[in-house]
């Protein structure tokens, strides 16, 4: 919530600064960057050694901080696509209510049909209609995922990197995301590149990542659109451009996702890799931002 205080806050100090009057100067953080440096007294070389010491440890410490927090928004991307895979699982099975029962699905999947063996899969997974038990859930989906069903391989992964009905197991999980990804798979393709972002069940591998990032994001998922877009922002790992970071924001943004909303308003409010310094087309994203967070619609600027 203070986040999106912050927002309105800055939206208010652009506003200002376009009026031909200045109201007043508000305070805010310094880009140091430009100024000029402090000649300083020389430092015994020892001493010149434990602040690059320091400096260092420092320097690791955030590369953790960053990793850890990468870490978390993708266990938190697998809940959301969980919770997205039942929805789709509660669809199905709605719309074959009428034809089939419980029993007749198990059934199907008993004979061997991938499809219903999936099906059963979820109603496990989230105790739709049977009591939930995710060993069943994961039994399942392995019958499924054994006979070539991305859908199920993509369910069995995320099982192994939630550690639902499992031992966790991200070089598992990784195993049977390749699986789904290679039929296609978007989520699986999503995820699997944040594994290869990250390190996680497979070798780290930068280049990796973004080739299935971008097959995610082709595919339309919003996660991995965004993610291109602070890849692309950042010029980590790959050469930093800031007009290619714009454009997968804008596929983000345009699906409701409000951060990369925010992302493109700080592009634009600092003149970023040579993208035009622009404060009202800032302003626009970032009252963009605002509004996807507090659930009203409004066109997005062009």
């Amino acid at each position: 919530m203070k986040r999106w205080q912050g927002y309105r806050v800055a939206l208010l100090l652009l506003a200002m600064a376009w009026l031909p009057v200045t109201v007043f100067a508000g305070e805010r953080s310094l880009d140091t960057s430009n100024l000029p440096t402090i000649g300083l007294p020389s430092q015994p070389e020892d001493s010149v050694g434990k602040v690059k010491d320091e400096q260092e440890k420092i320097r690791l410490k955030k590369e953790k901080e960053v990793m850890a927090a990468e870490l978390k928004a993708a266990k938190e991307e697998v809940a959301r696509l969980r919770k997205e895979k039942k929805a789709v699982g509660r669809t199905e099975q709605q719309s074959a209510s009428t034809q089939n029962s419980l029993s007749s699905l198990r059934a199907k999947a008993e004979a061997g049909d991938a499809y219903s063996q999936n099906q059963i899969g979820l109603k496990y997974d989230e105790g739709k209609d049977v009591v939930q038990d995710y060993r069943e859930a994961v039994e399942w989906y392995r019958k499924a995922a054994d006979q070539g069903d991305a859908s199920a391989q993509y369910n069995l992964a995320s099982m192994y990197f939630a550690g639902y009905g499992v031992v966790q197991d991200d070089t598992e999980a990784g195993k049977w995301l390749r699986k789904a990804a290679d039929q296609g798979n978007a989520s699986a393709q999503y995820l699997l590149g944040m594994f290869y972002h990250l390190g996680k069940g497979v070798d780290q591998d930068y280049g990796e990542a973004v080739k299935l990032l971008r097959k995610a994001a082709d595919q339309g998922k919003a996660g991995a659109q965004f993610l291109l877009g602070q890849i692309y922002d950042s010029g980590k790992h790959v050469e930093q451009d800031s007009w290619e970071a714009v454009k997968w924001y804008r596929k983000a943004a345009e699906q409701g996702n409000s951060d990369a909303s925010v992302a493109i308003g700080d592009i634009y409010r600092e003149g970023k890799g040579g993208m035009p310094k622009d404060v009202p087309e800032a302003a626009k994203w970032y009252s963009k931002a605002v509004h996807q967070r507090d659930g009203t619609t409004v066109p997005l600027p062009r």
